[in-house]
């Protein structure tokens, strides 16, 4: 994944990561043969991407330890939609929608949604490319297409 981000922490929006700081972020909640592939901050939260799963760590503030980590399996992620930035002080968003199901071939499929809002001057389309590869591959998977 490559971008032209400019790290603005003091926008609260999202950038990319440098890589050692993302392992030494990331490296305690990666698992077994889990793969760092790209990481995204804002000024307390922030994502990241691995082989199997999409980890998101949201901080209770600047000098609160206290941190809640959220993990969606790539396997259950089916839609992904984008809002590009406008004029002015306008962000782009992506917004992930994936599968809560315990099973993900259930009679009944329970969805959630997860947004990510990037400064202006992050190219989100490199980004929603990748994640609607996997959307689209899990959803002809799940579809038996």
């Amino acid at each position: 994944m490559s971008s032209t981000a400019l790290i603005n922490a003091l926008t609260g929006n999202a950038s990319l990561m440098k890589e050692e700081k993302a392992r030494e972020q990331y490296g305690p909640w990666l698992l077994e043969n889990e793969r760092l592939e790209g990481a995204f901050e804002l000024v307390l939260d922030s994502f990241c991407l691995t082989n199997l799963r999409l980890i998101a760590l949201d901080r209770e503030g600047p000098v609160n330890p206290k941190v809640d980590a959220r993990s969606i399996p790539l396997a259950s992620i089916v839609d992904v939609t984008a809002r590009t930035a406008g004029i002015g002080i306008d962000d782009s968003d992506l917004t992930i929608t994936y599968i809560t199901s315990p099973r993900l071939r259930a009679h009944t499929v329970e969805y959630s949604t997860m947004t990510f809002t990037f400064n202006k001057s992050f190219d989100i389309a490199g980004l929603y490319r990748h994640l609607m590869t996997i959307a689209q591959r899990n959803y002809a998977s799940l579809n038996d297409a």
